[in-house]
């Protein structure tokens, strides 16, 4: 199996930097929040043709499985479980497991909470999405992206 995946790797490896077959947006352009509420914020993937995205599951012995979380050190936390859109199930040939993706477009909620007692006044959500993309004959190496979204926290 590692020797059969060994040519995608070094393939995703030499060419992984000009490869980005997915774009990472957030529907809402700003938010409003007081300390300690919870809001949801709605995360697209979309997905070039021929590519797909994997499912937020772990799958043992199979791909990274997509996470999205919120960076460290900031005054908001993930405030419960991540919904999305419904994937694909099906074997993976370059895994030899069931696995889950999406395809063409891939939709998520993700529920954050203002940490209570956060410093009211403006500041900006990061939103951090961790993936792995792979077609018919390639497979890329997880890739992480942060996202933005500006933010009032109010009292």
């Amino acid at each position: 199996m590692i020797r059969a995946l060994l040519p995608l790797a070094t393939a995703a490896i030499l060419f992984g930097q000009a490869i980005n077959p997915v774009h990472w947006t957030i529907a809402e352009k700003e938010m409003k929040i007081v300390s300690g509420q919870t809001i949801t914020i709605h995360i697209t993937a979309e997905i070039e043709p021929e590519w797909h995205l994997y499912g937020l599951r772990k799958i043992e012995g199979g791909p990274i499985a997509t996470t999205l979380t919120v960076e460290k050190d900031q005054a908001f936390q993930v405030a419960g479980g991540i919904g999305s859109s419904p994937p694909v199930s099906a074997n993976d040939p370059s895994f030899g497991v069931k696995v889950e993706y999406y395809l063409g477009r891939a939709h998520f909620e993700l529920p954050v909470r203002a940490v209570v007692d956060s410093k009211p006044g403006q500041s900006i959500l990061k939103i951090v999405a961790r993936y792995q993309m792979c077609n018919d004959t390639l497979c890329l190496p997880p890739k992480t992206v942060t996202m933005e979204l500006p933010a009032e926290i109010a009292k």
